[in-house]
C-alpha cells in the first residue's frame, strides 16, 4: 500500500491550490509534516524547504545578473542585493502586492 494522506488534508490542499489531483501525494504529506513529527513515516517539510531556497536564490540571481547590464555591480553588492531580496521580509511584502 502507499502512503496514507489525510482525507482534510487532500481536500482543502486541493481546494487551495485549485488542483483536481496531485501526482505525487508524497511530496503533500512531506510538504505538511514539521521535522516535530518524527513518529511519522515521511520525511520532513525541511527537505523541500532546501529544494524552494536553492530556486529562490537561483531567481534573485538571475534577476540581479539581467538588470546589471554594464556589469557595474561588484560580486559583494550583488550578494547584498540577492540577501535583501530573498529575506522573509522582502518576500512578505512581495507576497502583499
Amino acid at each position: 500500500g502507499g502512503i496514507h494522506v489525510d482525507p482534510t488534508l487532500l481536500s482543502f490542499s486541493q481546494n487551495f491550490l485549485g488542483v483536481e489531483t496531485f501526482n505525487n501525494k508524497q511530496l503533500l504529506v512531506e510538504a505538511t509534516t514539521h521535522q516535530t513529527c518524527l513518529h511519522k513515516p515521511v520525511p520532513s517539510y525541511q527537505r523541500l524547504e532546501w529544494v524552494g531556497d536553492a530556486v529562490l536564490c537561483l531567481a534573485a540571481r538571475e534577476w540581479l545578473f539581467c538588470r546589471d547590464d554594464n556589469h557595474s555591480t561588484s560580486v559583494g553588492e550583488l550578494v547584498v542585493l540577492e540577501s535583501t531580496l530573498v529575506c522573509n521580509e522582502a518576500l512578505a511584502c512581495i507576497g502583499f502586492m
